[in-house]
């Protein structure tokens, strides 16, 4: 089953937390809406089927509500099924390209199914539109999560080093922030263990 800290690691105002964050205002039908929060909470009762259910009304309402597609993702990971889980972070990312964190979530289930190359590339393009949004002053809001993110792709490509001197350099900024001590420490197949129960 997915961990549950994921969703505050990685995904930031996202999947869960039913917010359009770092993007201009975007219309999505209410009913698609609705839809997924009740799957939601099919979700956190372990009601995956019914979950299911919901997601595709949603999706059927609002094809481009990004969201749903997350959260049946997250729903194919909790049934340890990360071919389908990488096929809606997919088409998640179809749907939404800019969104970073679905591009990192996609690496990291590629490397579960052993495909260390498409790995690579979705890490690299989590990187690409994190550096974007960095540089980006209206987007500033979200400098740190972005900033912290983007340090998390780096360790997940193999780029350790890069990635916890970012995180370092956060922890100077919050000294007081236990977790980024965490954060420093763990290397890529510590982070893959955390997030899958059964990647060990």
């Amino acid at each position: 089953m997915i961990r549950p800290f994921f969703h505050v690691l990685l995904y930031t105002c996202f999947t869960f937390l039913n917010c359009n964050c770092q993007e201009k205002t975007t219309t999505y039908n209410p009913k698609a809406i609705d839809l997924n929060s009740k799957a939601v909470e099919f979700m956190n009762v372990q009601k995956f089927d019914s979950a299911l259910t919901y997601l595709n009304k949603a999706i059927e309402i609002d094809t481009s509500y990004y969201v749903a597609y997350g959260n049946k993702s997250s729903v194919y990971c909790s049934l340890k099924d990360y071919k389908n889980a990488l096929l809606e972070t997919q088409k998640e990312i179809k749907v939404k390209p800019d969104l970073a964190e679905a591009w990192t979530f996609g690496g990291m289930l590629s490397d579960i199914l052993r495909d260390s190359l498409t790995a690579m590339n979705y890490y690299k393009k989590s990187i690409e539109i994190f550096d974007e949004r960095i540089t980006n002053p209206e987007k500033k809001t979200y400098l740190e999560a972005n900033k912290r993110n983007r340090a998390i792709s780096f360790i997940l490509m193999g780029e350790e080093e890069t990635g916890r001197n970012e995180l370092k350099k956060l922890k100077e900024v919050h000294p007081d922030d236990e977790f980024l001590d965490e954060l420093i420490k763990w290397t890529k197949q510590d982070y893959l263990n955390r997030i899958f129960d059964d990647n060990k």
